[in-house]
């Protein structure tokens, strides 16, 4: 998660910011990616936003 959180901030002006190049960057699903947000009680575009 710390991995995805750190794509996440070094990529937020890229248009290419969505759930789906982070998770083939990552090598996971973006099911999986869903997930591991949902057990911080979050989203993945509330991540983003916020």
């Amino acid at each position: 998660m710390r991995a995805i959180k750190s794509d996440i901030a070094a990529n937020l002006r890229s248009r290419q910011l969505t759930i789906n190049t982070i998770a083939a960057r990552h090598g996971i699903s973006a099911r999986y990616i869903r997930e591991l947000f949902a057990d911080e009680s979050t989203t993945f575009t509330d991540y983003v936003l916020g």
